[in-house]
């Protein structure tokens, strides 16, 4: 099974892999498609495709594909020293780091970078009256374009109770308006 996932990825950089074949390697849903293929330092499959990103978990290759959807991916690190890519989590979705060792970032980390800012509608701090703020995040789902809004609260607004509610729906709401999210 793993010599077959290894020569796949290879296949992959020259395209000779059939999308059937590449379905049940990476277990891709069906209008899922991949953009490139890689492996990390142990020898573990790693595919990017149009809506998340696949590993595929040693020992040989007998393990399970992981999955993580763009939309769950806040942004990718590269650590040049150390050949790492980094996976940082949106949380609430995806709450932990998760590190990749490559033998060089290749088309992996610049096509994971894209399609993240394609799931990013909007990245913003917005400020509330009463003083303090709240960060706000919009994903767009790559299936089914749902958008996902995840709002972050600074320290200062804990504790507003009713005010601090409402002075953040109106927010929101003016936010939604100006932006038509």
């Amino acid at each position: 099974m793993w010599r077959s996932a290894r020569r796949a990825i290879a296949a992959l950089a020259t395209r000779a892999l059939e999308p059937a074949a590449l379905r049940r390697l990476a277990e891709l849903a069906p209008r899922e498609r991949q953009l490139v293929g890689a492996c990390d330092e142990s020898d573990a499959a790693v595919v990017a495709t149009n809506v998340a990103l696949h590993r595929l978990e040693p020992p040989e290759g007998l393990g399970d594909w992981s999955r993580w959807g763009w939309e769950q991916i806040a942004r990718i690190e590269w650590d040049d020293p150390t050949s790492t890519m980094t996976l940082i989590g949106q949380a609430p979705l995806l709450q932990h780091r998760i590190a990749f060792r490559l033998s060089a970032p290749g088309p992996l980390v610049s096509v994971a970078r894209e399609r993240i800012a394609w799931t990013t509608q909007l990245a913003t701090r917005v400020r509330l009256p009463s003083g303090g703020s709240v960060a706000v995040v919009v994903r767009r789902h790559p299936v089914t374009d749902r958008m996902d809004w995840f709002l972050y609260p600074d320290t200062t607004i804990a504790g507003r109770g009713t005010v601090g509610r409402v002075e953040l729906d109106d927010a929101l709401a003016s936010l939604r308006a100006h932006t038509g999210l």
